[in-house]
């Protein structure tokens, strides 16, 4: 349970980081832009107005946040999921492939300004930039497409155990026998299921008291006092040979 939470830990860690970076720096884009003073700027002599300068700031601190991510999620979950480091590389290289898409739209209007009917070029330098990751990722993902089919089976059993033990519904428990037809009587009931007669309430608390209450040590299923097998999940009852 320890190793679990560890790694959890590992995982949220750099994603909190990233969150807070992101909406900081947006924050303080927003902030800045609103001041008074910054909209009395002149932008005669700028190629850009101050506020999209100032845009730019911050979409390059952004940048800046999302390299560092990269890095350290990846180190992270080489050591949350030893078995297949590689997985680390790989989002490394997604990372890097949205960092590369978020500047082309951050420049881009710089682009526009300073290169005009060339802007193509601009646009050029970033496909060439994208295929980086784009082929390294595909490479990857060739090279160990057996292990990453394993590891999200694995992942969805276990997610299917789990649910399948959340889903485990306590078997109703045997209270005693109708007196009129000799069927089992569910605890509680006041009726026979088998036979439709009333079933006096001595009969049935008489039984239940008698029954044992405690519950099976995998789906939590209640067990009854001579069961050598528990009904719920078929495992066997813990002290029973």
């Amino acid at each position: 349970m320890a190793n679990g939470e560890s790694n959890i830990r590992l995982i949220l860690t750099p994603l909190l980081k990233l969150f807070i970076g992101v909406v900081v720096l947006l924050g303080i884009g927003t902030i800045v832009n609103a001041l008074p003073m910054v909209k009395e700027i002149p932008a005669t002599d700028l190629p850009l107005p101050v506020t999209e300068i100032v845009k730019i700031i911050m979409a390059t601190l952004i940048l800046v946040v999302l390299i560092n991510f990269a890095f350290e999620f990846g180190d992270n979950l080489e050591e949350a999921v030893p078995t297949f480091p590689e997985l680390g590389v790989i989002s490394r290289w997604v990372v890097f492939l949205i960092t590369v898409i978020v500047a082309f739209v951050s420049y881009n209007n710089v682009a526009q300004v300073f290169l005009g009917e060339q802007k193509w070029i601009y646009s050029l330098f970033f496909v060439a930039i994208a295929l980086v990751p784009i082929i390294n990722l595909l490479i990857l993902f060739y090279r160990h497409v057996a292990q990453i089919t394993d590891l999200i089976v694995s992942g969805t059993e276990s997610m299917g155990q789990s649910r399948r033990r959340g889903r485990a519904t306590p078997q109703t428990s045997v209270a005693g026998k109708c007196p009129h037809c000799g069927n089992a009587i569910v605890a509680g009931a006041k009726f026979c299921r088998s036979c439709g007669e009333r079933v006096p309430e001595q009969a049935v608390s008489v039984r239940s008291h008698a029954l044992d209450a405690s519950n099976c040590s995998e789906c939590g299923a209640p067990l009854s006092g001579n069961a050598k097998f528990c009904s719920g999940c078929g495992s066997r009852v813990a002290g029973e040979a």
